[in-house]
């Protein structure tokens, strides 16, 4: 009954922060270089590993995240398609513009920022999913904290292209255990 509660939390926060952004960013430029890697440590470093190699960024992607103030990143040997998602923000069934090898493998870390916005609820968020073998690891924290712990110690900066991870924080929708994520991404 917690974890329902906590999913539907989620989804109804989900709901106020899409309905509330608006902007106008420009997202028409093609990323081409992306540097760096994120490492991980926590109890579920034991399933998911401890590096988290970052193969392609997408910068403003408000088809997939509901916001222009957003980054997706994915895992080294995919790529996101430039093709407007099909079926709306956040709706699991955007996978085809994820395009991969390895269907078992892999992740997926969206994170939005709603600080620019007047009318939002939340200040931030972050959605990860690690597939391993198969097996879906899904984590997630927002801010204020709410339903999951608040999302700290993460850095976005859009102009610079860049974000930082120092020890922030992400807590297991099924397991509520945390994750420490570090390191710094950036592109072109």
């Amino acid at each position: 009954m917690k974890t329902l509660r906590k999913a539907t939390s989620l989804l109804a926060i989900l709901f106020v922060v899409i309905g509330c952004s608006e902007n106008t960013k420009d997202t028409s430029d093609d990323i081409t270089t992306i540097t760096g890697e994120l490492q991980l440590s926590g109890d579920d470093t034991s399933d998911v590993g401890t590096t988290l190699k970052i193969g392609d960024v997408a910068e403003g992607r408000k088809d997939l995240t509901g916001t222009e103030d957003s980054i997706v990143m994915v895992g080294e040997g995919t790529t996101i398609s430039n093709e407007v998602a099909e079926f709306g923000a956040a709706d699991p069934r955007n996978t085809e513009i994820f395009k991969t090898d390895d269907l078992n493998n892999g992740f997926v870390i969206v994170i939005a920022d709603f600080t620019g916005t007047n009318n939002s609820a939340v200040n931030n968020s972050i959605s990860m999913t690690i597939l391993v073998d198969g097996t879906s690891y899904k984590y997630a924290c927002v801010s204020p904290e709410s339903v999951f712990i608040g999302c700290s110690d993460v850095a976005i900066n859009f102009e610079e292209n860049k974000v930082d991870f120092n020890n922030a924080t992400i807590e297991n929708t099924t397991t509520n255990t945390i994750l420490t994520i570090n390191g710094s991404v950036t592109w072109e």
